[in-house]
């Protein structure tokens, strides 16, 4: 739950030419396109987003015209679905699982990284928690405790399994929970072992999130393709849509 109000901004979506503009409704540039530019804009839609001071997410309240581009337009199957509660969870683990690592990204970043740097996941629970081995004293311990917000970014292979997530960090140094998720490896960092005075784990609750994968396999998406070759048809057995956990 929200602790406090959200704050609403109105955003516009102008195509022109083809191409997306996303511009604020206080913005300058807005008021130039809405009285000099409108009458050459082909489409012209408005959507509400929502931006929590909580999570910072931005939820889309309400869309008057559903927009897809040319090349999931063209496509003969379906290429959204939507992902809810136990479903996306299934989803997150399933990709969190087959990647293995991820780009973990932090707010206010103190290092010359900016708050990004690879981690290996430990280990992805049932509901969809993550954790992760860190050191107490590392950039992103101390800017977790600046701010807990934190995006992760997957990759499960060169094509497909994409994961984008958002969520809530913590830092614990729970010792049952060190010792459950204990792999020898992780000595290579935490040399004393699991009595390391430095050893901590980064617990993350996932909110949102946005994924890119392919429905039935790569060999299926590679036979497809090459067969979209063949016929000159777009077909990538592509899959991709929201994560609401």
């Amino acid at each position: 739950m929200d602790v406090y109000p959200a704050l609403t901004y109105q955003f516009q979506l102008i195509f022109l030419s083809g191409h997306l503009i996303y511009l604020p409704w206080n913005n300058f540039y807005l008021g130039l396109a809405k009285n000099v530019l409108r009458p050459v804009l082909s489409n012209v839609f408005t959507i509400t987003l929502t931006h929590s001071q909580t999570y910072f997410r931005h939820e889309i309240c309400s869309i008057k015209k559903k927009v897809m581009d040319s090349i999931n337009q063209n496509q003969p199957e379906s290429t959204r679905e939507n992902l809810l509660s136990t479903a996306a969870i299934q989803k997150i683990k399933e990709l969190a699982d087959d990647a293995k690592s991820c780009f973990f990204c932090t707010k206010n970043g103190i290092g010359e990284s900016m708050g990004i740097r690879p981690m290996s996941i430990q280990k992805v629970d049932d509901n969809g928690v993550m954790w992760f081995f860190s050191a107490a004293d590392s950039h992103k311990n101390v800017e977790i405790e600046l701010d807990p917000k934190v995006s992760l970014f997957f990759q499960g292979s060169a094509h497909a399994g994409f994961l984008h997530l958002t969520g809530i960090a913590s830092i614990s140094k729970d010792k049952s929970k060190i010792d459950e998720l204990w792999d020898p490896m992780v000595k290579v960092w935490f040399t004393e072992g699991k009595d390391d005075p430095r050893i901590t784990l980064i617990k993350v609750e996932p909110d949102y999130g946005y994924y890119w994968d392919n429905k039935h396999g790569s060999f299926v998406a590679g036979v497809k393709m090459m067969a979209g070759v063949v016929m000159g048809k777009t077909l990538d057995d592509s899959i991709e849509g929201s994560l609401q956990v």
